[in-house]
């Protein structure tokens, strides 16, 4: 650098105080800046030369009817080469019972479609241990477009699922760890609450009996069997969110068929509040039944349930695929929730609303969150008050889908 210019780099800067003022100190550390810079350089092609060594390579002759491994496929597949018989036997026997169908299929649409081949699959190693594996492989074609090689790749992503594993039984225990403290918020006050007032009136009553008050008993009965009722129902909907996700087996929905029943099971209460109820194209998706039912129900009942006074109730229920999921969508022209209240409203038991203006016990929007995050897709509403409310969610597309 010619005198008289400032060497660019990095510096560390130290003030320090000295007797009345300061000493401001730098220190030139462009050096172990360029070196530490370079080890991490060094680190990530270390990496990178790591992965590229655990790929294996394979070829298949369609002429000679031979499948050619190198010795990284043979060890990420544990085979000696002199157990190799280079037969395409040789991999699809190894391959899990349960994905050798698909394995098989997958190549040879690719094959027969001129594609590049993208896969992921269980093997069966000879001890007995079961290993991801991740593949890719494009065919060679001659001038007459006949198919005569085809070249491709395996690696080992087993890590990578054990990760992703891992990473969404901590995703459920937070969730759980979740419900339980809202359990725990539930015990605590929703239902102490009833408790406390029907003490109270079996106090009164053991106070007011025998003093000439007798014509008070009937209230307080009253009392005392509207507080019991609704303790019975808060127990009801704990039991309802606490079955949520007791589903193991997807089935084939048809969701305009589902509306229509849900829709009838509101005849009643819509024809009461003389309610329009609009519903689009909706499509047949792989999913739980049970729980979409009572999502659906849950969202319906509430835009009946929070309507304007002066307004005849108008619901749109409306679905879309995009980015490899559904979105669904149901819209109301009522009341509406403040946006300060958007997340504040799917909490178990939370009301915005006094119980005698609006009955409830403020479970139906949690049922609906634990159901869409047990479905994997997403729970959000737009709203503008007086003007009304627009619930959306989301499931993920299922790849044997209608």
């Amino acid at each position: 650098i010619p005198d008289g210019y400032t060497a660019p780099g990095w510096y560390n800067q130290q003030v320090v105080k000295v007797l009345d003022g300061i000493a401001i100190m730098n220190r030139d550390i462009t050096v172990a800046k360029l070196a530490t810079k370079q080890i991490e350089e060094a680190q990530q092609r270390q990496k990178l030369i790591n992965r590229t060594a655990q790929l294996g390579v394979w070829y298949f002759d369609m002429a000679e009817n031979k499948l050619y491994w190198d010795d990284v496929m043979l060890k990420l597949y544990g085979i000696e080469r002199k157990d190799f018989k280079y037969q395409v036997e040789d991999w699809s026997s190894r391959v899990h019972p349960e994905d050798r169908e698909y394995a098989n299929s997958s190549m040879q649409e690719a094959i027969a479609k001129d594609e590049d081949h993208n896969i992921e699959f269980r093997i069966n190693l000879p001890d007995g241990a079961i290993r991801y594996m991740r593949g890719t492989a494009v065919a060679k074609k001659d001038q007459a477009g006949n198919t005569v090689q085809v070249i491709g790749i395996n690696w080992d992503v087993t890590s990578e699922r054990e990760a992703e594993r891992i990473r969404l039984e901590t995703l459920q225990l937070q969730q759980k760890n979740k419900e339980l403290e809202q359990f725990a918020y539930v015990a605590s006050h929703d239902l102490q609450e009833p408790l406390q007032t029907i003490r109270s009136f079996i106090k009164l009553l053991d106070k007011d009996l025998g003093r000439d008050k007798m014509d008070l008993v009937p209230v307080y009965m009253d009392y005392i069997e509207q507080v019991s009722q609704r303790m019975s129902d808060l127990v009801k909907d704990l039991l309802d969110y606490s079955r949520i996700g007791r589903s193991e087996v997807l089935e084939s929905v048809d969701t305009q068929q589902l509306i229509q029943e849900v829709v009838t099971d509101f005849q009643v209460a819509k024809e009461h509040a003389k309610a329009t109820i609009e519903v689009g194209d909706l499509p047949t998706i792989e999913t739980f039944r049970m729980e979409l039912r009572i999502l659906f129900q849950n969202l319906i009942s509430n835009a009946l349930k929070f309507r304007r006074p002066d307004q005849e109730p108008y619901i749109s229920i409306k679905a879309s695929q995009n980015s490899g999921e559904w979105l669904f969508s149901v819209a109301d022209n009522g009341i509406g929730v403040p946006s300060a209240q958007f997340e504040e409203i799917f909490v178990l038991f939370k009301r915005l609303h006094p119980r005698r203006q609006y009955e409830g016990t403020g479970i139906g929007l949690a049922h609906c969150q634990k159901i869409v995050d047990m479905l994997g897709g997403r729970l959000w509403l737009e709203s503008e008050l007086q003007v009304g409310s627009t619930f959306y969610f989301t499931i993920p597309v299922h790849t044997n889908e209608a």
